[in-house]
């Protein structure tokens, strides 16, 4: 269970994180079929990055300007490129920026590659069917594309531009849409703003996050249009705003024909570990556990607990185990437990780990322990040397039987100065006194 057809369509609550610089038309977001309407801020009216002078998207697109020969790149508005042509299509980034720009003639675009990996293509300047200097698309690193896929007429009746009129976000260039945004202008019988100006966007959120207070995802609904199924995971927390559930899709059952009620506070009707929308018998839920008090004598040597730092980490199966005590006969299986140093400075004091314990099997026995050591530069709580301990692979699993031990030395801004492998082999790496960047290694 956990994935199927949401009885409603996903809607965008004016509970979720906030988008910068946006100004809604009249209070809060307005949700209907999964569209929030809003309007956008102005900026310097001699700027046009696509949605008409002075106006801009609340993630400004970026876009080219200049001509052929001299051509700069504008990401939002704190950042430009510049190129100057070299012939054969190619361009040269100035004052030693490492980014790429090409002009594939063949299909009119402009191409910028950034150091990253990142690729933007723009309209170049011999086509006419959209604007010159336009973004076309938009691929991060990782394959994430912002891409604009329709266009509009926008000004007055007798000058008339073409602006962007929807863009999608997509997973990767050819993958699934998970957010649209269509822009509507405002024309010369508008009772209000500038004509050609943006008027109003419709957010249309494939995938929908509600949000508590604090702007922690409580329940996040993954859409997949084609299949017309959502994916959905609950998180819940303590009065801390720790993490201390976590619901995965395979949890969800149907109640009343859906899988949670927008109406209800939580979203799923939790009370005392039981939730109607969630299996009593199957799926999988994640656990963390919390020290309530700190170890008496916990010191740089003397490890333990510490009030409110993480302790164990556990996985159950159905909702029945999961309320039940992590270790307790049918309840949740121990898979981690950390413990902490305390280093006191003053009147200040800090905990750094002291060992973090895995557990191989589900009755909580299998204990494999990496342990870590410090020594301190005196008087501060930068660290000059950390011992890792990793745990003995016995023979039967093809090791040693002996701890592999790796070390660290920090110089007295934090910056790593020589490392030891498992294996003893040293790496010597030497900062800049004045800026702190690495030199040479």
């Amino acid at each position: 269970m956990g994935r199927g057809k949401h009885s409603c369509s996903p809607k965008t609550l004016a509970a979720l994180m906030p988008m910068p610089a946006i100004k809604t038309t009249s209070g809060a977001p307005a949700c209907s079929g999964g569209a929030a309407r809003l309007t956008y801020s102005s900026r310097e009216s001699s700027i046009d990055s696509g949605f008409g002078p002075g106006w801009s998207d609340a993630d400004e697109l970026p876009y080219l300007m200049g001509g052929e020969q001299n051509i700069v790149a504008r990401f939002g508005s704190e950042q430009t490129v510049w190129f100057d042509a070299q012939g054969g299509g190619s361009y040269s980034a100035r004052y030693g920026a490492k980014d790429a720009l090409v002009h594939d003639s063949e299909n009119n675009l402009f191409i910028l590659t950034r150091s990253d990996g990142t690729r933007f293509e723009f309209f170049d300047y011999d086509q006419t069917s959209h604007p010159k200097g336009g973004l076309s698309r938009w691929v991060e690193a990782g394959g994430a594309t912002i891409q604009v896929t329709a266009w509009t007429q926008a000004g007055s009746y007798y000058q008339q531009t073409q602006v962007i009129a929807e863009v999608v976000n997509k997973t990767t260039p050819n993958g699934q849409a998970h957010q649209k945004r269509t822009f509507t202008y405002w024309d010369s019988q508008s009772a209000g703003g500038r004509c050609g100006h943006v008027d109003t966007v419709t957010l249309s959120e494939y995938d929908t996050v509600y949000a508590n207070y604090l702007g922690q995802a409580i329940l996040t609904d993954l859409d997949d249009p084609a299949s017309q199924s959502h994916t959905l995971t609950y998180n819940r927390y303590d009065a801390d705003g720790r993490l201390i559930l976590t619901a995965q899709p395979s949890s969800f059952v149907l109640s009343g024909g859906v899988y949670y009620d927008e109406d209800l506070p939580d979203l799923i009707d939790f009370a005392g570990g039981d939730s109607p929308y969630l299996s009593n018998a199957g799926g999988l839920f994640e656990i963390t556990t919390y020290y309530a008090s700190t170890s008496g004598g916990i010191d740089e040597d003397m490890a333990g607990g510490v009030k409110g730092y993480r302790r164990q980490t556990a996985v159950a199966h159905g909702e029945d185990a999961a309320r039940l005590t992590v270790g307790a006969q049918g309840g949740p299986i121990l898979l981690s437990t950390t413990t902490y140093y305390a280093r006191t400075v003053g009147d200040v004091t800090i905990y750094p780990t002291a060992s973090q314990t895995v557990y191989a099997n589900e009755d909580g026995t299998g204990a494999n322990t990496t342990e870590y050591a410090y020594t301190w530069y005196s008087g501060t709580f930068q660290v000059q040397e950390e011992t890792t301990t990793l745990p003995a692979v016995p023979a039967g699993q093809n090791g040693s039987g002996a701890s592999a031990v790796r070390k660290e030395w920090f110089d007295e801004r934090g910056n790593l100065c020589w490392s030891m492998d498992e294996l003893g082999r040293a790496t010597y790496r030497e900062h800049s006194a004045l800026t702190g960047r690495l030199a040479r290694t």
